[in-house]
This record gives structure tokens, C-alpha cells and sequence, in this order.
């Protein structure tokens, strides 16, 4: 990548973000080797895996963004404050579901709860592109905590489920968390450079909406992917 940035090849060069983003995935490829992940041997683990992995990239871009997003977008005068409260919201509404969405998993089937989580934080997505409206946009935080709650005790309870190997329960729970953590990285580098865009561009707004179009996309990926898993419930 420096020499690319040095050679000037057709005037595009790689800033240190991007540069950051590769070396990153580069090395999570390098440790999902070293640990054995193999989808063609586990491909129930593996579509876990991608379904947590395109499920939290969509959550992270909302998260990301969010206290801009209640700047630019919605335009309150204290958007810390104004983020503080859609998380507080959604911290408070998460507890009610993460149990009761993983106990009603044992009865009812892991697939289905996740499609009714998933589908609540996409619907999420869909308000903030819609309306810019402070009450409901915070009244919209209560609903994805619903949502993120539930998902998140379901998707513990789907890689219980799928785990490869008894001998090695900690190295794949450990694969497994790298779908939490590589999502935080790429996602400020696929939004930041479009909301800087539409922002020099004079329209701000229009950004939020196609960056959370991006975060439905994802989310509803995530969510229906979760077909593909054959060693669980439906």
C-alpha cells in the first residue's frame, strides 16, 4: 500500500484508515487459519459465524453514527445527550428480552425468534431513513432494544448449538467473537467517507438515509441467512 501511495498510481491513493481496514482483515484471515475454521468441514459454525458478522455490521453502523446522525440529521442541540438517552432506552429494553427471547428459543426454535429480532432492529433502520423526528427516533430506541436483546441471547444460543468439536469449545467461541469485533473496525471506514460526501455536497441528510439503508441490508441479511443453519431449531 505505500508503494501504491508512492508510485501516485492513477492518482488514487490509500489513506491510513483503509490501510488499517486491510491489515485487519488480513490478519483475521491469518488467525481464522491458525484456528482451524473450516465452513466446508462446519458449515453450521461458519454460517453462525457470517450471520453474526453481517448482523453486527449492521448494528455498529447505527451505532457509529448515531450521535451525528442526531446532529446533522435530526438537528437537536445536545446530540451527546440526546445519544446517551436512545442508549439508555435501549440498555433498559434489551434486559426484558434477552432472557425471555432465549427461553421461549427452547420452545419455539432458535430460527424464529431470530427472525422476529432481527426483523425489529431492521424496522429500526427503516424509521431513522423515514422520519427525523427527535420523539420518535428515541422512542425508536426502545424498539431495537427489543431487538438487539433478544439477538443477542439467541446468537449465544445458536453457537452453543453448532459448536464443532467438544475438545475445543474455547478456541471456537474465540473464532466465533471475531464476528463481534472485525465489524467495529470496517464499519466507520464504509460510512465515515459517505457521510463526508454528502456532507461537502451540502446534504447531510441524504447520507444518513443511504448509510442506513445499508445498516437494513445488513441487518436483514443477517437475519435471514440464519435458514442455512440445519443443527438447530427452526
Amino acid at each position: 500500500m505505500a508503494l501504491w501511495n508512492s508510485l501516485n498510481v492513477v492518482g488514487i491513493s490509500i489513506d491510513s484508515t483503509v490501510q488499517q481496514v486491510v491489515l485487519e482483515l488480513i490478519v483475521t484471515i491469518g488467525i481464522l487459519r491458525l484456528f482451524d475454521f473450516n465452513p466446508r468441514r462446519d458449515p453450521d459454525f461458519a454460517w453462525v459465524f457470517i450471520t453474526r458478522l453481517v448482523m453486527m455490521l449492521g448494528i455498529y453502523i447505527i451505532q457509529t453514527f448515531l450521535q451525528y446522525y442526531m446532529r446533522d440529521a435530526v438537528g437537536v442541540a445536545h446530540p451527546e445527550q440526546a445519544t446517551t438517552n436512545f442508549v439508555i432506552l435501549v440498555s433498559l429494553t434489551s434486559l426484558v428480552t434477552a432472557f425471555f427471547a432465549g427461553w421461549l428459543s427452547d420452545h419455539l426454535g432458535r430460527k424464529r425468534m431470530v427472525y422476529i429480532s432481527g426483523s425489529l432492529m431492521a424496522l429500526v433502520g427503516v424509521i431513522f431513513v423515514l422520519t427525523h423526528s427527535y420523539i420518535i427516533v428515541i422512542a425508536a430506541g426502545a424498539l431495537f432494544g427489543l431487538g438487539y436483546g433478544a439477538y443477542q441471547s439467541l446468537d449465544w444460543a445458536l453457537v452453543v448449538d453448532v459448536l464443532p468439536s467438544d475438545k475445543s469449545f474455547a478456541r471456537d467461541m474465540g473464532v466465533w467473537n471475531i464476528a463481534l469485533s472485525l465489524p467495529q473496525v470496517v464499519a466507520p471506514v464504509l460510512g465515515g467517507p459517505l457521510i463526508d460526501a454528502f456532507t461537502r455536497a451540502g446534504n447531510p441528510v441524504l447520507g444518513y438515509q443511504l448509510l442506513f439503508t445499508m445498516a437494513i441490508i445488513y441487518c436483514v441479511i443477517g437475519t435471514v441467512t440464519v435458514r442455512f443453519i440445519r443443527g438447530v431449531k427452526t
